[in-house]
């Protein structure tokens, strides 16, 4: 008999959902005629697998060990991968630096990523928050192995290398679940921090149509629907206009993503004529020539606020909240024109 006490990391999903995870090699027909024939149990009675589980909460399987380890499709060599996931995790966890967390609670870990850090892999010899989030975890001893055969904590929301900001995670399955059905939804409210090239005059919400190419990694942004092209819409709020800063005129703005494609905002706003500062995919090339000099090598594109709605069933701690997250000091001193130019 095998005996599973659950965490509070798999609190709320269903009891089906967890044995499919504890055993992904089990036939589904096979997984119900266990559970119809009382050789998995939950607290000591029959159950259909509809029921959602709590901390707590004991499931007995009456099977013999070896079958077991067939259902969890384990050996010698696959249970290796979880270790070499824990290892390459702490491994990311010391050599990224500067990731700070803004919010942490049993089930979410929201943090603030630096400009020039992977939300995600790009190949299997990168680190990205991804492996960061695992390594911080298994330091603090809030994963271990066990739990990662059930589920594997992960970036929920990815912001491009070079762009800076809020990355929302989940702990725990469920909270993966109810964060991706709230992005899914776009329940969320999305907030970046920029600089536009020029003097945006209005407070205004746009709308167009994208298609990504693959073969270059861009976007293209088109006035009216092609067919083949996914509408986006984004907000933009002027802040503060600043005329002659460094050479050029520019307007510190927020930008609310109503929609996520990749490179929306960047593309969005170059197609609108007032690309970002610092962007060198669809920017201003003589305007980063300058901002260079100063040592700024990136866009200056940050994720500063994510609103939650005021009923979030099941996390109540979620009502309301607000994540904020500081702009970095290149944005400050670029504001109030304390750059200074590289080797002077």
């Amino acid at each position: 008999m095998i005996l599973k006490t659950i965490d509070r990391s798999e609190n709320g999903i269903t009891l089906y959902k967890y044995l499919m995870k504890l055993m992904p090699k089990i036939p589904k027909g096979l997984l119900r005629k266990q559970l119809r024939n009382k050789n998995i149990t939950l607290n000591g009675k029959k159950a259909d697998g509809s029921e959602h589980l709590k901390a707590g909460d004991e499931i007995r399987l009456f099977l013999k060990d070896e079958t077991f380890d067939s259902f969890r499709g384990i050996n010698d060599t696959s249970d290796s991968i979880y270790d070499d996931i824990i290892v390459e995790g702490i491994t990311a966890y010391d050599k990224i630096k500067g990731v700070q967390i803004l919010y942490e609670s049993d089930n979410f870990l929201f943090l603030n990523k630096p400009a020039g850090v992977l939300s995600q892999k790009a190949d299997r010899a990168t680190l990205s928050i991804n492996e960061w989030l695992i390594g911080y975890l298994n330091t603090h001893d809030k994963i271990s192995k066990d739990l990662l055969r059930i589920y594997r904590p992960s970036v929920m929301n990815r912001l491009d290398r070079n762009t800076s900001g809020i990355i929302l995670t989940a702990k725990t399955l469920a909270g993966s679940i109810y964060l991706s059905e709230l992005l899914r939804n776009r329940n969320l409210g999305k907030f970046y921090r920029t600089f536009l090239l020029g003097k945006v005059k209005e407070e205004k919400i746009y709308k167009a149509y994208i298609t990504k190419e693959s073969d270059t990694n861009t976007v293209t942004i088109v006035d009216t629907d092609q067919g083949d092209y996914d509408e986006i819409k984004t907000g933009v709020k002027p802040l503060q206009y600043h005329n002659d800063l460094y050479g050029f005129d520019c307007t510190d703005c927020e930008i609310e993503l109503f929609t996520g494609k990749t490179h929306q905002i960047r593309a969005h706003m170059a197609s609108l004529g007032h690309p970002i500062l610092g962007d060198t995919k669809y920017g201003d090339k003589k305007v980063n020539q300058i901002l260079q000099q100063y040592g700024i090598k990136y866009q200056l594109l940050h994720c500063a606020r994510v609103s939650f709605p005021s009923a979030n069933e099941g996390f109540p701690e979620l009502d309301d909240l607000n994540i904020i997250c500081e702009v970095p000091n290149s944005y400050v001193n670029l504001e109030n024109k304390r750059l200074k130019r590289i080797g002077s």
